[in-house]
Formats: structure tokens, sequence, C-alpha cells
């Protein structure tokens, strides 16, 4: 081994390589700056082994990262991954094309958002057929829903929600795309990432920290999904949505997107 070599643990070697989905660095750029063929480098994301110790900084530039974690942090990275996988919520289409964040948040937040469906279903089956969130005592989705329509959101449509939810789970299993082709599935895919939200905040502040520092996890990946912000933009600020647009309620269900 040449004293200008830099040595890749294992652990390290796949935190680089979740780093690197994640932030949209391909395998092809990090092999030519550490002098190594496509497959080399690969091989490397898998075993670890030594870069040349020049390229250290630029591999760190292009990550956008200001260290490369240390060992024990890589290990907690391993443990969440290895975790994540055999959850059979585990998006493998998510995670090799945006990275190991959204991968969590989509089985984080999918949990969260089945459970505050389902309490709300049960909620609204005591109350008279009109009823809507709205009359709840506390309804966690409805503080996340676009508040203009919060009378349409009545049995009917929170049991809608929960298909199109059951849907995306399901794409897990053929790997299909997760492209929304509607706005209810854009909201749906908003709402999976506001709730995973609330995991990341509820872990230990060791690994609160631990993760907000080497996996910089937000809410926002939905909209690499979308190639837009039009659904947040119209749905979740001040903009009233007139009859005749597109995100007014009575559209959420037509398919609209990428057809």
């Amino acid at each position: 081994m040449l004293n200008s070599d830099f040595i890749i643990s294992k652990s390290l070697a796949n935190y680089i390589h979740h780093r690197r989905l994640e932030v949209g660095v391909s395998s092809t750029d990090l092999a030519e700056i550490s002098n190594m063929s496509k497959s080399d480098w690969e091989s490397f994301e898998k075993n670890g082994g030594a870069i040349p110790l020049k390229s250290k900084d630029i591999i760190l530039d292009l990550l956008f990262l200001e260290r490369f974690p240390k060992e024990k942090e890589c290990d907690f990275i391993d443990k969440l991954f290895e975790e994540a996988k055999e959850n059979k919520l585990w998006p493998e289409k998510i995670y090799q094309t945006m990275g190991l964040t959204p991968a969590l948040s989509f089985i984080a937040g999918c949990e969260i958002l089945s459970d505050d469906i389902n309490n709300d279903l049960e909620e609204l089956s005591k109350l008279p057929k009109e009823s809507h969130l709205g009359q709840l005592d506390t309804s966690l989705l409805l503080s996340l829903l676009p508040q203009q329509f919060i009378t349409k959101y009545d049995y009917e449509f929170v049991y809608k929600l929960s298909k199109v939810l059951a849907q995306y789970t399901s794409r897990n299993k053929v790997g299909s795309s997760y492209t929304a082709h509607n706005v209810i599935e854009e909201i749906c895919l908003y709402l999976i990432a506001k709730e995973s939200i609330l995991y990341f905040e509820s872990l230990d502040e060791n690994s609160h920290l631990q993760l907000k520092e080497l996996l910089d996890y937000n809410d926002e990946w939905p909209f690499d999904i979308f190639d837009d912000m039009d659904s947040y933009t119209f749905l979740y600020t001040d903009i009233y949505i007139e009859e005749d647009s597109p995100y007014h309620f009575k559209n959420w269900f037509v398919p609209q997107f990428y057809l």
C-alpha cells in the first residue's frame, strides 16, 4: 500500500455509496477521480479499500461533505440500512435513484400515515355520514392536508386516501414507478414525507443529531419525483384555489400528469 493512499473501511465505503445516490453523483465520476475502472469502483463501494489521497478532498466536495464520518457513525448508518432493507415497505427504486434518506423517509412515513388514516376512519365511522375530519376532537391527518377543503374530508375521502397509500406501498413489490398521475397521489407522497419527520425527530438525541449531519433528512424528496413544486405552491400556501383549477378538490382524483 502506498503512503499516498487513503484507506476506506467497508462501512465508510457503504456510506459513500449511500451518499453518492443521495446527491446524484455517478459511480463513473468517482471512479475517474480515483483512477479506477467503474467496475473496480463499484467493488470498492461494497468492500472498501484504498483511494489516492489526492482524490479524497475532491470526493468530499462532490458529496457535499466537510469530512468523512467516523467508523462509529458509519456503523450507525449501516445498521439503519440493514434494518430498513428487511422492512416489507423497503422502496428499492427510491433508494437506487434518490438515496437512503428518502428510502427511510418512505418507510417511516407510510407506517405513520397508515396509523393516522386508520385512527381517523375509526373515529369518523362513529359519526353521522356527512361528518368530516374537522369535526373530530383531534386529527393529525387534518393538520397535514390542504386547509381550504376541510369539509370535503369525510369517511369516503379518507378511505380513498388509504387506497392511494396502499397502491404506493404495493409498488415496492412490482418495481413500478412512484410517479404521481393525479393530485391525490402527489398529496399522498407529500404526507408520507411530512409524517416521516415525526419518526426522525422521535429518535434519541444522539441518533437524531447523527442522522441530521450524515443524511441531512428533509421532507422535500417527493418534489424530485414530481419534477416541480406545483402541488405545494397551490395547496400549501396562501393561494385560493378556484373551481376551474386542476388543483381544486373536485380534480384531485382525475389523472392529469405523465399520461
